[in-house]
C-alpha cells in the first residue's frame, strides 16, 4: 500500500477518489483515511484517521461509506455520506495497483529531499546581502 496525499477540493479529484475507494473496497480491502473534522460553521477544528470498511448505495444513487473509528468509544461502525466525507479526506492509503495509472508516484524520501532543496533555495533568495 502507498499513502497518497490528496488535494481533493483544490484539485477537483473527488470523482477519481470515489472510484479508487470503490475499487479498493470491491477487492475486499479496507482503506485508512485521514480527514478533517469541522464545527457547525464548517471551520476545521481537528483531523482524524478512520478506516473505511465498506459502502452502500442509497436510493438516490449516492454512496454511504461504512467506517470503523477505534477512537469513538463505540463498537458499531459509523456511516458517512459521500457528500460529507469525500471533500474532507486529506490522505488515503490505497493499493498501488488501484492508483498506479492515476497519479505520478514519488518515493517519500525523494519528495522530502526535493522539499528540502526548495526550502534551501528560498532561504538563499530571501537572505539579505551586506551593503
Amino acid at each position: 500500500f502507498n499513502l497518497f496525499r490528496l488535494c481533493v477540493k483544490s484539485c477537483g479529484i473527488i470523482k477519481l477518489l470515489k472510484r479508487q475507494l470503490i475499487e479498493t473496497l470491491d477487492k475486499g480491502e479496507n482503506v485508512i483515511i485521514g480527514y478533517t473534522q469541522v464545527d457547525d460553521n464548517n471551520i476545521i477544528i481537528n483531523g482524524h484517521e478512520i478506516t473505511i470498511v465498506g459502502y452502500k448505495k442509497n436510493n438516490d444513487g449516492k454512496l454511504t461509506f461504512i467506517c470503523n473509528d477505534t477512537d469513538d468509544g463505540m463498537s458499531k461502525p459509523i456511516e458517512y455520506s459521500e457528500d460529507y466525507l469525500l471533500p474532507k479526506i486529506h490522505h488515503a492509503a490505497l493499493p498501488h495497483d488501484i492508483v498506479q495509472n492515476d497519479v505520478k508516484m514519488v518515493e517519500n524520501w525523494v519528495e522530502g529531499l526535493n522539499s528540502y532543496k526548495e526550502l534551501k533555495k528560498q532561504e538563499t533568495q530571501n537572505t539579505p546581502t551586506a551593503a
